[in-house]
């Protein structure tokens, strides 16, 4: 039986009482495309963290070429052909394109000051090849910080190059990329594998890349493996679908909140692109996505947390996209974060105090914190306790009747799924259905697990690469063959 180029065995990570990865196995040819795909949450970060030795598993193997890397300090391991990128740009910005590329070489070198002060004609030409590969010969001399986000991106792609690695460890390289630069990435990957016989392992999110490059891809949902094959069976697995787009289990009055053409960006990373979108009085609106799509910056700039860049935001008719935070709260919009973002040390009833501090009648409040402790029982039996030691799920639920606490008009909720239990999921549910229901809240609602946000949305719309691509009652949306090809590239 032929030895797998990288073979991870039985691998698990665990955070506290949070277990990221659950026994999690797969192995990668030699000189292929691997992809490691899955919904927001489900351990990939984690898992390409451990193989490139950024974590410490806390049991299984990793394995390359037969040798287990699991006890290689970080370090030593460009010297074993090992290059990786960062979904977060790690260039030094101020150096030029053509040195940063050459600090990719260090594994050649003893100093790396030496390295920059005199580099041979054979680096420097190394370089320069590399910056013409990736289409910055031209920029050799410009700044990293000086270059746009596309171009950042190929910088860093050029200078893992640098190392000459046999494996290419790429954690989403396309993030922010737009469609154009995506395309030009799809060749270059395909490149370094078929004409390099570079390995290349990929965790990313944009599914047309991914299904586009790969040669295998190994889905993981809630830390596990869950799929495993080429990019057509992958694309019609039952489990891939349901793991990406769920599975099925108010009167209009006027647009409490309007967004007409708004763009936002971030440096150089345009996050959104003239999105316009309604949400009206009394009911569910669901804001759908693949991870990176621009749902959280789309709350963002509604909560004034990013200031949009262009076009309006109106709530209740009245544009707020120049007003503050803190004014928007006033006027009733309140955000549940992604990662619930609780005060630690602070006792659950201490946090639920504090989501009514700019309110004066005393009397309500208590009637609301009665409200939150009926709806969550977990909460009420738990109120002396430091949100700190509560579990994840727990601590959902305090981020939930935290935002009921201030009485809201518009509850915007960001991934209120992320990292719960199936059972726990469909409970929160409930409970954000109940407040609509019984509350007459209105919401706004972005959430990864599509088939639940449908079934009790009123109507929904699809974000692409930071564009709205598709928009419709939520009914009509739920069996739309565009949804899936949105989240599945296919």
């Amino acid at each position: 039986m032929k030895t797998p180029y990288l073979a991870v065995e039985n691998l698990s990570v665990v955070f506290g009482g949070l277990k990221a990865v659950n026994s999690l196995s797969f192995e990668v040819e030699q000189g292929k495309v691997h992809a490691l795909i899955g919904p927001n949450g489900a351990g990939k970060s984690t898992t390409f963290n451990c193989i490139s030795r950024f974590y410490v598993p806390s049991s299984g193997r990793v394995i390359l070429q037969g040798n287990e890397l699991t006890a290689v300090p970080p370090h030593r391991m460009a010297g074993l052909g090992i290059a990786r990128t960062f979904q977060n740009l790690e260039l030094f910005a101020e150096l030029s394109a053509l040195e940063n590329v050459l600090l990719g070489t260090h594994s050649c070198t003893r100093s790396v000051g030496r390295l920059l002060r005199r580099a041979n004609r054979e680096s420097v030409g190394f370089a320069e090849h590399l910056l013409e590969r990736v289409g910055l010969a031209d920029e050799r001399n410009q700044k990293a910080s000086e270059l746009d986000f596309g171009n950042q991106k190929l910088l860093e792609l050029a200078r893992a190059m640098a190392v000459r690695p046999k494996l290419l460890l790429l954690d989403e390289p396309a993030a922010g990329l737009r469609n154009r630069e995506i395309e030009r990435l799809d060749r270059l990957l395909k490149e370094l594998s078929v004409r390099d016989g570079i390995t290349v392992l990929l965790v990313e999110h944009v599914m047309q890349l991914v299904m586009s490059i790969s040669d295998r891809i190994t889905v993981m949902a809630f830390g596990k493996k869950i799929a495993e094959g080429t990019p057509e069976q992958v694309g019609r697995d039952e489990r891939v679908i349901e793991a990406y787009l769920g599975k099925k289990g108010g009167s209009v009055i006027n647009a409490i909140l309007e967004l007409d053409n708004v763009s936002a960006a971030y440096g150089r990373i345009q996050a959104l692109s003239r999105v316009s979108l309604r949400v009206w009085t009394g009911q569910i609106v669901a804001l759908l996505g693949s991870n990176g799509a621009g749902k959280s910056t789309t709350l963002n700039v509604i909560s004034a947390i990013v200031k949009c860049t262009e076009g309006q935001v109106r709530l209740a008719g009245e544009r707020v996209d120049r007003a503050a935070s803190d004014e928007l709260v006033h006027r009733g919009v309140v955000q549940v974060p992604e990662g619930r973002q609780v005060f630690r040390d602070m006792s659950v009833r201490e946090n639920l105090e504090l989501g009514a501090y700019m309110r004066r009648d005393r009397a309500q409040v208590r009637g609301d914190m009665d409200l939150v402790y009926s709806m969550f029982p977990r909460l009420a039996e738990r109120r002396n306790q430091m949100a700190a030691t509560l579990s994840g799920g727990e601590q959902q639920m305090l981020a939930i009747g935290r935002a009921v606490l201030a009485r809201p008009k518009l509850m915007l909720f960001d991934e209120p799924s992320m990292g719960l239990s199936p059972l726990l999921v469909q409970q929160m549910f409930q409970i954000i259905a109940q407040l609509n229901r019984e509350r007459g809240i209105t919401m706004l609602l972005v959430e990864q697990n599509v088939q639940l946000a449908l079934d009790i949305a009123n109507y929904g719309y699809i974000l692409e690469n930071g564009e709205i691509a598709l928009e419709g009652p939520a009914d009509k949306l739920s069996g739309d063959e565009r949804v899936r090809q949105a989240y599945l590239g296919m």
